[in-house]
């Protein structure tokens, strides 16, 4: 990258001054820009421009996530509508989506610099609820569930992929898993772990009622998947990504596949990226 503008997102309780101090020596040589959220402007000290939101998304050219894998998906999901790289810098627990540790950053913004990175693509489910003349749009990189009211019954759903009729489910609830998501609550409710790579979601009913619930994998992101909710009783739709923000793109179906990339920088230049996702 030439000169680019650097976003900083940062995890809103965790001490992150190791690697904010390496970014900002990173912009002072003068190799691009740094900028952050207003919202994170008294976390991160001085030596980095703060801007508003819409700004933020305006401008940068890459994002670096200072977190665990909650602040990795709220930066992803900030710059959804504009998908541009995303670094994740691991100060979590796990740490499955983030690429490098601390003390690795340095050497990685050297690496992004002088254009030595890879560019790993992260599926997201996109859903839109209408209901009673209202509509909500969603987006989730991890899994979307629909879920029944209390004392409504059971959700009924048929599911549709590419205007084709593939069968319909009975349940407590639907579980829509991105390949990423597909070790959480997706594996929970029976259905398929999938590798990263995978060119499509997984919907898993929880639990099933009848034969034709079985957990189904959705062909690639040409054709489209969507359910629709016909219970007694508005569903409940929710997203269990670690990130309430969301920032969806206008699309109609209620489970297709996007795509939004993460940067990695390998210690190697010929090496195999962890997965981002």
């Amino acid at each position: 990258m030439d000169q680019p503008v650097v976003g900083l997102v940062v995890h809103p309780t965790k001490n992150v001054q190791e690697s904010v101090t390496t970014l900002q020596r990173w912009n002072a040589s003068g190799r691009g820009e740094l900028v952050a959220r207003r919202a994170d402007a008294q976390r991160i000290g001085g030596g980095i421009t703060a801007v508003e939101d819409d700004d933020f998304t305006a401008r940068v050219d890459l994002v670096v996530a200072l977190g665990g894998d909650g602040t990795m998906l709220g930066a992803m999901r900030l710059v959804a509508k504009r998908p541009v790289p995303v670094l994740g810098v691991n100060y979590g627990n796990v740490g499955f989506l983030v690429e490098i540790e601390p003390p690795e950053l340095e050497a990685a913004l050297d690496r992004l610099s002088a254009g030595e990175y890879q560019l790993e693509p992260h599926h997201a489910l996109e859903a839109r609820l209408s209901w009673s003349g209202a509509r909500t749009d969603y987006l989730a990189f991890n899994d979307l569930t629909i879920v029944r009211r209390p004392g409504s019954g059971q959700v009924s759903a048929d599911l549709s992929v590419g205007g084709l009729g593939y069968g319909y489910y009975r349940a407590d609830a639907i579980v829509a898993a991105t390949p990423a998501g597909s070790t959480a609550y997706n594996y929970a409710a029976g259905g398929p772990v999938l590798s990263p790579h995978s060119p499509g979601p997984s919907s898993p009913p929880s639990p099933r009622w009848r034969a034709s619930t079985a957990p189904w994998c959705s062909p690639p992101a040409s054709a489209t998947g969507s359910t629709s909710p016909r219970a007694p009783g508005a569903p409940h739709s929710r997203s269990t990504d670690s990130s309430s923000a969301r920032s969806p793109p206008e699309r109609r179906s209620t489970s297709d596949s996007a795509r939004t990339p993460a940067a990695s920088c390998d210690s190697t230049p010929n090496g195999t990226d962890a997965p981002v996702g």
